[in-house]
Protein backbone atom coordinates (compact mmCIF):
# COMPACT_ATOMS: atom_id res chain seq x y z
CA UNK A 1 0.00 0.00 0.00
CA UNK A 2 1.41 3.73 -1.06
CA UNK A 3 2.40 5.51 1.80
CA UNK A 4 -0.33 8.36 2.16
CA UNK A 5 2.10 10.81 4.68
CA UNK A 6 5.06 11.90 5.83
CA UNK A 7 4.66 10.75 9.01
CA UNK A 8 4.83 7.49 8.01
CA UNK A 9 7.91 8.07 5.74
CA UNK A 10 9.39 8.82 8.95
CA UNK A 11 8.51 6.41 11.12
CA UNK A 12 9.67 3.87 8.18
CA UNK A 13 12.90 5.80 8.04
CA UNK A 14 13.56 5.96 11.73
CA UNK A 15 12.53 1.99 11.92
CA UNK A 16 15.39 1.47 9.75
CA UNK A 17 17.81 2.92 12.63
CA UNK A 18 15.82 -0.01 15.08
CA UNK A 19 16.62 -2.88 13.26
CA UNK A 20 19.00 -4.14 15.76
CA UNK A 21 16.90 -4.33 18.91
CA UNK A 22 15.93 -7.09 20.31
CA UNK A 23 13.65 -8.85 22.97
CA UNK A 24 9.69 -9.86 22.35
CA UNK A 25 10.14 -9.32 18.58
CA UNK A 26 7.01 -11.65 17.95
CA UNK A 27 5.15 -9.74 20.57
CA UNK A 28 6.41 -5.91 19.12
CA UNK A 29 5.83 -6.66 15.58
CA UNK A 30 2.32 -7.86 16.31
CA UNK A 31 2.04 -4.74 18.31
CA UNK A 32 3.02 -2.74 15.46
CA UNK A 33 0.94 -4.52 12.87
CA UNK A 34 -2.22 -3.51 15.01
CA UNK A 35 -1.76 0.42 15.04
CA UNK A 36 -1.00 0.09 11.81
CA UNK A 37 -4.06 -1.69 11.45
CA UNK A 38 -6.63 0.41 13.08
CA UNK A 39 -5.11 3.96 11.38
CA UNK A 40 -5.83 1.79 8.26
CA UNK A 41 -9.04 1.33 9.27
CA UNK A 42 -9.63 4.62 9.97
CA UNK A 43 -9.18 5.68 6.03
CA UNK A 44 -11.60 2.79 5.04
CA UNK A 45 -14.62 3.85 7.76
CA UNK A 46 -13.52 7.39 9.34
CA UNK A 47 -14.39 6.03 12.36
CA UNK A 48 -12.81 8.00 15.31
CA UNK A 49 -12.66 5.01 17.34
CA UNK A 50 -10.31 3.18 15.81
CA UNK A 51 -7.57 6.68 16.38
CA UNK A 52 -8.17 6.36 19.90
CA UNK A 53 -7.02 2.43 20.03
CA UNK A 54 -3.60 3.35 18.17
CA UNK A 55 -2.79 5.88 20.52
CA UNK A 56 -3.71 3.56 23.47
CA UNK A 57 -1.39 0.96 21.18
CA UNK A 58 1.37 3.37 21.00
CA UNK A 59 1.91 4.08 24.29
CA UNK A 60 1.32 -0.07 25.27
CA UNK A 61 4.50 -0.27 22.98
CA UNK A 62 6.50 2.72 24.10
CA UNK A 63 5.97 0.89 27.63
CA UNK A 64 7.53 -2.27 26.84
CA UNK A 65 10.18 -1.08 23.98
CA UNK A 66 11.28 2.56 25.40
CA UNK A 67 13.33 2.46 22.32
CA UNK A 68 10.20 3.26 20.43
CA UNK A 69 10.24 6.93 22.25
CA UNK A 70 11.25 9.01 19.18
CA UNK A 71 8.96 7.26 16.99
CA UNK A 72 5.99 7.54 19.62
CA UNK A 73 5.69 11.53 18.96
CA UNK A 74 5.65 11.82 14.89
CA UNK A 75 3.06 8.41 15.13
CA UNK A 76 0.52 10.07 17.62
CA UNK A 77 0.76 13.20 16.13
CA UNK A 78 0.25 11.64 12.63
CA UNK A 79 -3.00 10.54 14.75
CA UNK A 80 -4.15 14.07 16.42
CA UNK A 81 -3.59 15.33 12.69
CA UNK A 82 -6.07 12.26 10.99
CA UNK A 83 -8.36 13.56 14.50
CA UNK A 84 -7.70 17.25 13.02
CA UNK A 85 -6.36 18.51 16.30
CA UNK A 86 -3.88 20.11 14.88
CA UNK A 87 -3.14 21.79 18.19
CA UNK A 88 -2.24 18.34 19.79
CA UNK A 89 -0.40 17.39 16.58
CA UNK A 90 2.03 20.19 17.17
CA UNK A 91 2.50 19.66 20.63
CA UNK A 92 3.37 15.93 19.79
CA UNK A 93 6.05 17.57 17.48
CA UNK A 94 7.20 19.94 20.00
CA UNK A 95 7.60 17.29 22.41
CA UNK A 96 10.29 15.20 20.11
CA UNK A 97 13.78 14.87 21.16
CA UNK A 98 15.74 17.84 19.28
CA UNK A 99 18.73 15.16 18.68
CA UNK A 100 16.38 12.86 16.64
CA UNK A 101 16.85 11.78 13.11
CA UNK A 102 15.55 13.65 10.19
CA UNK A 103 15.09 16.84 11.80
CA UNK A 104 14.14 18.54 8.58
CA UNK A 105 11.23 16.24 7.89
CA UNK A 106 10.25 16.99 11.72
CA UNK A 107 10.26 20.69 10.41
CA UNK A 108 8.12 20.33 7.43
CA UNK A 109 5.55 18.40 9.21
CA UNK A 110 5.23 21.49 11.54
CA UNK A 111 4.75 23.82 8.99
CA UNK A 112 1.90 21.37 7.28
CA UNK A 113 0.09 21.52 10.53
CA UNK A 114 0.78 25.34 11.35
CA UNK A 115 -1.19 25.55 7.24
CA UNK A 116 -4.17 23.72 8.83
CA UNK A 117 -4.32 26.14 11.57
CA UNK A 118 -4.10 29.34 9.90
CA UNK A 119 -6.41 27.86 7.21
CA UNK A 120 -9.28 28.05 10.09
CA UNK A 121 -8.37 31.31 10.79
CA UNK A 122 -8.17 32.51 7.69
CA UNK A 123 -4.80 34.03 7.19
CA UNK A 124 -4.34 33.60 3.65
CA UNK A 125 -0.64 35.14 3.85
CA UNK A 126 0.21 33.09 6.59
CA UNK A 127 -1.00 29.75 4.45
CA UNK A 128 1.18 31.45 1.61
CA UNK A 129 4.11 31.92 3.39
CA UNK A 130 4.18 28.43 5.35
CA UNK A 131 3.77 26.63 1.36
CA UNK A 132 7.00 28.54 0.80
CA UNK A 133 8.87 26.82 3.90
CA UNK A 134 7.42 23.79 3.38
CA UNK A 135 8.78 23.21 -0.18
CA UNK A 136 12.49 24.60 0.85
CA UNK A 137 12.34 22.18 3.55
CA UNK A 138 11.39 19.13 1.59
CA UNK A 139 14.76 20.75 -0.46
CA UNK A 140 16.37 20.89 2.58
CA UNK A 141 15.60 17.13 4.01
CA UNK A 142 15.95 15.87 1.07
CA UNK A 143 20.17 15.74 1.57
CA UNK A 144 19.44 14.08 4.96
CA UNK A 145 18.71 10.81 2.86
CA UNK A 146 20.01 11.87 -0.13
CA UNK A 147 21.49 8.17 -0.52
CA UNK A 148 18.88 6.04 0.00
CA UNK A 149 16.80 7.99 -2.69
CA UNK A 150 19.34 7.52 -5.29
CA UNK A 151 19.44 3.89 -4.35
CA UNK A 152 15.89 3.77 -5.51
CA UNK A 153 15.98 5.75 -8.50
CA UNK A 154 18.15 3.56 -10.20
CA UNK A 155 16.22 0.37 -9.39
CA UNK A 156 15.52 -1.03 -12.57
CA UNK A 157 11.57 -1.45 -12.21
CA UNK A 158 9.82 1.83 -12.17
CA UNK A 159 6.65 0.29 -10.26
CA UNK A 160 8.48 -0.49 -7.37
CA UNK A 161 9.82 3.20 -7.37
CA UNK A 162 6.55 4.09 -7.65
CA UNK A 163 4.39 2.73 -5.29
CA UNK A 164 7.38 3.32 -2.94
CA UNK A 165 7.43 6.50 0.03
CA UNK A 166 10.32 8.34 -2.61
CA UNK A 167 7.37 8.99 -4.77
CA UNK A 168 5.45 10.11 -2.30
CA UNK A 169 8.46 12.31 -1.26
CA UNK A 170 8.38 13.55 -4.80
CA UNK A 171 4.92 14.52 -5.35
CA UNK A 172 4.58 16.24 -1.78
CA UNK A 173 7.77 17.91 -2.90
CA UNK A 174 6.08 19.21 -6.10
CA UNK A 175 2.78 19.57 -4.69
CA UNK A 176 3.77 22.30 -2.55
CA UNK A 177 5.78 23.77 -5.36
CA UNK A 178 3.15 23.66 -7.51
CA UNK A 179 0.67 25.98 -5.26
CA UNK A 180 3.41 28.45 -5.97
CA UNK A 181 4.58 28.46 -9.78
CA UNK A 182 3.34 27.04 -12.93
CA UNK A 183 3.22 23.32 -14.32
CA UNK A 184 6.06 23.86 -16.22
CA UNK A 185 8.41 24.99 -14.32
CA UNK A 186 7.58 21.48 -12.00
CA UNK A 187 8.37 19.48 -15.24
CA UNK A 188 11.40 21.35 -15.50
CA UNK A 189 12.34 21.01 -12.01
CA UNK A 190 11.62 17.07 -12.32
CA UNK A 191 13.64 16.61 -15.55
CA UNK A 192 16.72 18.32 -13.61
CA UNK A 193 15.77 16.29 -10.60
CA UNK A 194 16.56 13.05 -13.44
CA UNK A 195 19.59 13.97 -14.58
CA UNK A 196 21.44 15.04 -11.58
CA UNK A 197 20.36 11.64 -9.88
CA UNK A 198 20.57 9.47 -12.99
CA UNK A 199 17.23 7.78 -11.81
CA UNK A 200 14.98 5.57 -13.80
CA UNK A 201 13.73 7.55 -17.03
CA UNK A 202 10.17 5.59 -16.85
CA UNK A 203 9.57 6.62 -13.21
CA UNK A 204 10.46 10.19 -14.18
CA UNK A 205 8.06 10.33 -17.11
CA UNK A 206 5.11 8.67 -14.73
CA UNK A 207 5.81 11.25 -12.32
CA UNK A 208 5.74 13.93 -14.92
CA UNK A 209 2.74 12.69 -15.94
CA UNK A 210 0.73 12.84 -12.67
CA UNK A 211 1.29 16.84 -13.15
CA UNK A 212 0.64 17.20 -16.88
CA UNK A 213 -2.93 14.99 -16.03
CA UNK A 214 -3.45 17.08 -13.08
CA UNK A 215 -4.16 13.91 -11.44
CA UNK A 216 -1.47 13.83 -8.60
CA UNK A 217 -3.36 14.17 -5.23
CA UNK A 218 -4.31 10.87 -5.36
CA UNK A 219 -0.98 10.75 -3.28
CA UNK A 220 -1.57 13.05 -0.88
CA UNK A 221 -3.68 12.58 2.54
Amino acid sequence: MMCKNLFQIIVILLLVTLSGCTGKEQYKQKQLDKLQNYVYQFHLQHKVNYLDSALMVMRQIVEKFPEYKKIAPFKNAEIYYLKKDYEMALSELQNTDAETHFVGFKTIWKNKIKVKIAEKAGDSLEVRSLYKQIYDGYLSAYNEIDQRVKEMLKKQDDNEIYASWVNFLHVEMYHYRRLLTDTETILASIDSLQAATQGNERYFERLKKLFIDDNYEIFLE
